[in-house]
């Protein structure tokens, strides 16, 4: 994505600034400061293991108000107050995506805004709400802050897996560790068919993906094991998109991924909203002789130039 922006006209100059940089650890921390250390990033740069695109002799201090616009892209973890110490350091400046719209969207509560899209699905407090909802139906809980697959539970005829090990879901209170809240939600058994990414950069759906479990699995997550696969929109993630589209335009969101699951009534369902970290453009066909990545940076500086008329 860094390649391909600097090949737009409105952009003269970019600068990367790594978490992974001893030198910018208080920033990252949330401490109070006025410069970051970046690297100025040109139509070669590139990521290695190594670091070496941010080797010390390319490192130079950066003061916060450099920029016009800033894209946030950084994985979980992060500290508690990230997006809140983001907004005060760039007031002035505009950010995609929006901090506080990642903040609002990113805690898994927040499909609860879009049941109508979603499995069944409810918040559950305690493990008595989750025996509740789990007596109805097949069930899997996911960590409110979760990601990468990590922490989900799930629960078939009233028994829990948890770490490779079954345990009769009466028995489960007493063993239950303090991960409340759960969002419980419906197991779909179709999830075998895969869980499908989806990118929207804007109003435009750069591609899809179809993320298929590992043989014996039911945890889509590449990392997890899974792989990925080119795949089309049906016509319920159609709906799913421009249902969503409206909301995400509202909390400053430009860039984020959808994820959706064959529901148990023969259609896919929203399973997943991801607008932190998106993955999924190197599995995007190029359209009109144009990569996913460079549609997704066409998308974001189109926003952040119109933010600065």
């Amino acid at each position: 994505m860094v390649r391909a922006m600097n090949g737009l006209k409105n952009v003269t100059s970019i600068r990367v600034v790594s978490r992974g940089i001893q030198s910018n650890a208080d920033f990252f921390a949330c401490a109070k400061t006025d410069y970051v250390f970046a690297v100025e990033a040109g139509s070669d740069f590139a990521f290695n293991a190594q670091g070496a695109s941010f080797g010390e002799s390319g490192l130079f201090k950066t003061p916060l108000d450099w920029a016009d616009g800033v894209v946030l892209r950084i994985p979980h973890p992060v500290p508690s107050n990230w997006f809140t110490f983001l907004e005060k350091c760039f007031a002035e400046i505009p950010i995609v995506n929006k901090p506080t719209g990642i903040a609002t969207t990113t805690p898994k509560s927040w499909l609860l805004n879009v049941a109508d899209l979603c499995a069944p699905m409810n918040m559950c407090h305690s493990p008595e709400e989750v025996i509740a909802f789990a007596k109805i139906r097949d069930t899997v809980l996911k960590p409110l802050e979760g990601y990468g697959g990590k922490g989900v539970l799930r629960i078939l005829n009233q028994v829990i897996e948890i770490g490779g090990k079954r345990i009769p879901l009466q028995d489960w209170p007493a063993q239950a560790e303090a991960q409340f809240p759960y969002l419980a939600m419906e197991y779909l058994p179709r999830v075998v068919e895969g869980d499908k990414r989806i990118v929207v950069v804007g109003g435009r759906v750069l591609g899809a993906a179809l993320r298929i479990p590992a043989e014996g699995q039911w945890l889509c997550n590449v990392s997890q094991g899974g792989r990925a696969e080119l795949t089309s929109l049906t016509a319920s993630e159609e709906h799913i998109v421009s249902s969503l589209r409206p909301l995400m335009q509202k909390l400053g969101v430009v860039m984020y991924g959808i994820d959706t699951l064959m529901g148990n009534q023969g259609h896919r369902v929203l399973s997943e909203v991801n607008t932190m970290s998106i993955g999924g453009l190197l599995d995007m066909l190029p359209i009109d002789g144009k990569s996913a990545a460079e549609w997704a940076t066409e998308g974001l500086v189109e926003y952040l130039v119109s933010k600065q008329l």
